[in-house]
């Protein structure tokens, strides 16, 4: 009988690559958390000035009276404009959400076959070790039967073809072990390349929201312009508020 070579040791090459997978998945989700605290926090101060915009709108109206009308509805018109963009960038936070829940689920699905795998890997290496040992006695039992007498020879010939035929039988199962290791292999190989792919999408989209976040800075930088411009307008009106009740004194 041909002695049967050593199971080789699975590699944990699969594993460790899903591993990484996995801390990549959830930095990227930390980060995207954390730029979503900071969007609503910038989202909040932009509807503020929004609000003291308008509020100052009204006064200035009722202040500068007719003459100042086309001035009120040109600042009235940038601030709908911020709003809208306001409105662009939830959208974008909302799709990135989107994605990340997506991520999400392929995580899962990848955890299960690594548990999978792991599991057929133990089960393949108890069949390659009950083959070994089978083997082993099946050795031990030619070497006793070549000590015997020639009237034992025929009850030990029939001993080893039964023995000969669990060796088979246990090949046998070894051999749909290792297909079906195979198989979950390269579903795991499948799966990697579906979380590299994610991976790149959700960069992607960070990327993106981070060029939302730089849109968001200029809309806070236009606002902050816009309230400069409607204090100056105030202290004008105020001035002249004056001017008018001292002429009329």
């Amino acid at each position: 009988i041909t002695p049967l070579s050593p199971a080789r040791k699975p590699t944990g090459a699969a594993v460790d690559i899903l591993q990484a997978a996995n801390a990549r998945i959830a930095s990227l989700q930390r980060q995207l958390m954390e730029r979503d605290a900071q969007l609503a926090a910038l989202r909040q101060q932009v509807t503020s000035s929004i609000d003291g915009s308008q509020r100052e709108v009204a006064g200035q109206r009722l202040r500068a009276g007719s003459g100042a009308d086309s001035d009120v509805a040109a600042l009235t018109a940038r601030n709908e404009a911020n709003e809208s963009m306001i409105l662009q960038l939830n959208s974008t936070v909302e799709s990135l959400g989107q994605q990340l829940r997506s991520l999400e689920g392929t995580a899962k699905d990848k955890a299960r076959l690594e548990g999978q795998l792991a599991s057929e890997q133990r089960l393949r290496a108890e069949a390659d070790d009950k083959l070994r040992r089978a083997v082993l006695q099946l050795r031990a039992d030619l070497a006793m039967l070549q000590a015997t007498n020639s009237q034992a020879n025929a009850m030990a010939a029939a001993e080893v073809d039964n023995a000969l035929n669990s060796v088979s039988s246990l090949q046998r199962e070894l051999d749909g072990l290792r297909g079906l290791l195979a198989d979950t292999t390269a579903r795991a190989d499948d799966l990697r390349s579906q979380a590299y792919t994610a991976n790149e999408e959700l960069q992607a989209a960070l990327d993106n929201l981070a060029s939302k976040d730089s849109q968001l800075g200029e809309v806070e930088r236009r606002m902050a312009a816009l309230a400069a411009e409607l204090d100056a307008r105030k202290r004008a009106g105020d001035k002249a508020e004056l001017e008018r009740e001292a002429a009329a004194t």
